[in-house]
């Protein structure tokens, strides 16, 4: 019998072992989508595919992300199947239908060292970074949506400051910091790292003092 053919690298997320590993794991769990046949797929708007091309390469993927265009919307995409990685990426907390049901990864699954790393990749997907004027001066802003157990579980991990968590109606939370805070915690996601989302990365090392 022959053997499958991925076209990725099936065990890239075998273990959490590096800054790109878990970087990408975050990332995913933000904006990746999983579904039955072992289908993994990320879409982001086109004028992210750059960012996609980063994925494709960490992956080894042989192929190219598409582009569509629906309406006046163009997407990028990036989906293929894959047995071994699918089943790595429930082990490690990615599943389907997570939108509502995802919770923060356990130390055994992204341990301590690569944590900022894996945050940064959520963040690069399911937050923002920004900046605020109050009274002719620059604060920086950072925040992160999500499901409550994922903020909740974020907090107790990281030890940030425990800030109100805001439900919304769809059920999705929110949590926010702002100038010292939003400073100190953009820093610790984004100091030394190598792989980001370009437009990001230039908020994150430019926020004001």
């Amino acid at each position: 019998m022959p053997s499958v053919v991925y076209y990725v690298n099936p065990y890239k997320f075998k273990e959490i072992d590096s800054e790109e590993k878990a970087y990408w794991l975050g990332f995913i769990y933000a904006d990746g989508c999983m579904s039955e046949n072992s289908r993994i797929g990320v879409m982001l708007k086109s004028t992210d595919v750059n960012h996609l091309y980063k994925l494709k390469n960490f992956l080894e993927w042989d192929k190219e992300p598409v582009i569509r265009v629906n309406g006046k919307w163009e997407r990028c995409e990036l989906v293929f199947r894959c047995k071994p990685m699918f089943e790595d990426l429930l082990r490690l907390g990615c599943h389907p239908r997570k939108s509502k049901s995802l919770s923060f990864p356990t130390k055994e699954q992204v341990p301590d060292k690569f944590l900022f790393h894996f945050l940064r990749g959520y963040c690069d997907g399911d937050g923002y970074l920004g900046i605020y004027n109050k009274d002719g001066h620059q604060y920086s802003r950072l925040s992160f949506c999500g499901t409550y157990d994922f903020i909740n579980g974020m907090l107790d991990r990281t030890k940030w400051k425990r800030n109100k968590i805001r439900v919304r109606d769809n059920g999705l939370s929110l949590i926010e910091w702002q100038g010292k805070f939003g400073k100190e915690y953009t820093r610790q996601m984004y100091q030394n790292a190598t792989v980001f989302l370009d437009r990001k990365y230039k908020i994150a090392t430019n926020v004001p003092f």
